[in-house]
């Protein structure tokens, strides 16, 4: 038996807890391919809940593609969830810009504005 800290611990429970540590380390290159690998890359890494890599895979994306507004929203969507709701604010903002029609981008923005408790900012957005 394994002892982690003095916790013993058996074999298959340290074989579990290794396999687990080494699904959320991401494997793959942030910065290398194209917009869409990287937005793919950074889906990917929010589905294991690795939000800090999915928000750099996104921004990478973005840098070589501004106009992918989907993956701005998912960028927005991650930030939110992270609790960054000055920046999901900001790409929210960024995609209902470039598609005022997007109403589940607007109810983004105005849903982080009112998280900040920035009540007339929120008003005036919807």
């Amino acid at each position: 038996m394994l002892t982690t800290r003095n916790i013993p611990v058996t074999r298959s429970a340290a074989i579990v807890l290794l396999g687990v540590l080494l699904i959320s380390v991401p494997v793959w290159p942030q910065t290398g391919g194209t917009a869409a690998e990287l937005a793919q890359r950074a889906v990917e890494a929010v589905k294991v809940g690795d939000y800090e890599a999915a928000v750099a895979g996104f921004r990478s994306a973005l840098e070589r593609d501004p106009e992918l507004h989907q993956v701005r929203f998912q960028l927005a969507r991650v930030l939110a969830t992270q609790g960054q709701f000055e920046s999901a604010v900001e790409e929210f903002r960024l995609v209902v810009e470039a598609r005022p029609e997007d109403g589940l981008a607007r109810r983004g923005e105005v849903t982080a504005l009112l998280l900040l408790g920035r009540y007339a900012d929120a008003r005036r957005r919807l």
